[in-house]
């Protein structure tokens, strides 16, 4: 299985407790929705728009425990849309593959990506497909974190927790992980750091973020 580290940081960071419909938007080779299932979600549905990721998804799922709870729709949210009637999810998720290149870190290739599937139409079909207690968690880049926020607040979504992700201690947040609700609340913000000083000698939070998912830890 293909594994991206946005994806495994996603899926371990995302609290499913209480929610017994999911629903993974661009959901790659199925990793995030593989981690909830895990953690002992009902029904997780995904959808994948890219023929090379629908294969391994369904290849993925079908050998998974959780195969039952899996299944993959293989095509586009617009597509998806005039599937599925609203509000029925208690959960949204996504890592849409404009987030998970290194290469398309820079302004221009984010808003290059978003062509594909823009930050308003993710966040403005999720709040469409979730119910009045719905959330919606994503990872995005760093320097995307001032616009998300702001087309989130114009759709009604309240941010509940931020996890800004570093790659090295002292070096440079990279991503952050986003809980968005339909509720006003407070948000509550904090730091993950993956690696310290040393290639592959992991900070305490990530382990333990993480110990349920790589044999490693």
């Amino acid at each position: 299985m293909k594994v991206g580290t946005d994806a495994v940081l996603l899926g371990a960071w995302t609290n499913p407790t209480g929610k017994n419909k999911i629903l993974d938007i661009g959901a790659g080779t199925g990793v995030i929705s593989l981690m909830l299932a895990q953690k002992g979600v009902a029904t997780i549905d995904a959808i994948e728009i890219d023929s090379n990721a629908q294969k391994d998804c369904i290849f993925n799922f079908q050998q998974s425990t959780w195969k039952d709870s899996l299944t993959l729709f293989p095509y586009s949210l617009n597509k998806f849309l005039t599937t599925k009637s609203d509000n029925q999810y208690d959960l949204v998720v996504s890592n849409p593959p404009y987030f998970s290149d290194n290469k398309n870190n820079s302004a221009r290739g984010i808003a290059r990506n978003q062509i594909e599937l823009s930050f308003q139409d993710l966040i403005q079909s999720s709040y469409k497909l979730t119910n009045s207690n719905g959330e919606l968690a994503v990872i995005i880049p760093f320097q995307s974190l001032t616009e998300f926020r702001k087309i989130a607040l114009e759709n009604n979504w309240f941010i509940s927790r931020i996890s800004n992700v570093k790659g090295k201690k002292h070096g440079k947040i990279s991503r952050s992980l986003i809980l968005l609700k339909k509720t006003e609340c407070k948000t509550i913000e904090n730091e993950i750091c993956i690696e310290l000083e040393e290639r592959h000698h992991y900070s305490e939070e990530y382990k333990k973020l993480l110990k349920d998912y790589l044999i490693i830890f």
